[in-house]
């Protein structure tokens, strides 16, 4: 049931798709700015959004942590959360406020990424969300695909040989 509008609502589109907002400018006053995406089935969604925005609230330094579901399929939803902070420390600051979402993930049966792969902030949670067998048969089929170490190394688990 849509109507036609036109061009003019592509053409605006077109024209704004890559404005990221304020995040340009508060980063350049030092401000930390970042987006940690991780993926919840609908029990446990809203416990999970709220345990993420009071465990990244209570990071020191934080002054804003928002979230939204996207992705969504019939068991559950990528959950989206962006944070901002102007801490003292910003590596300290980055650190503690993906750790906090990292665990409070965890906690509430969600997993620690949807789409944007591990990486080395979510590595060291690998063994928590997969346990140890989980971590192992992944490094044994990451090796047996990729047996000269060339891929990506060490982003999805820290010790891949």
């Amino acid at each position: 049931g849509g109507e036609p509008r036109g061009e003019n609502p592509v053409n605006i589109w077109l024209e704004k798709r890559f404005d990221v907002g304020l995040g340009p400018v508060v980063m350049q006053q030092g401000a930390v700015v970042d987006t940690i995406e991780v993926v919840s089935l609908f029990k446990d969604a809203a416990n999970l959004y709220e345990d993420m925005i009071a465990s990244m609230n209570a990071v020191h330094g934080a002054v804003m942590v928002s979230g939204h579901f996207s992705h969504f399929y019939p068991e559950g939803a990528c959950l989206y959360m962006t944070f901002a902070g102007f801490p003292k420390d910003p590596f300290r600051y980055y650190k503690d406020t993906w750790t906090a979402a990292m665990q409070a993930t965890l906690r509430n049966n969600g997993s620690i990424s949807h789409h944007h792969g591990i990486g080395y902030w979510r590595r060291q949670f690998m063994q928590q969300e997969l346990g140890a067998t989980g971590v192992e048969l992944l490094r044994k089929i990451k090796f047996a695909l990729d047996q000269n170490g060339i891929l990506n190394r060490g982003k999805l688990v820290e010790d891949e040989r």
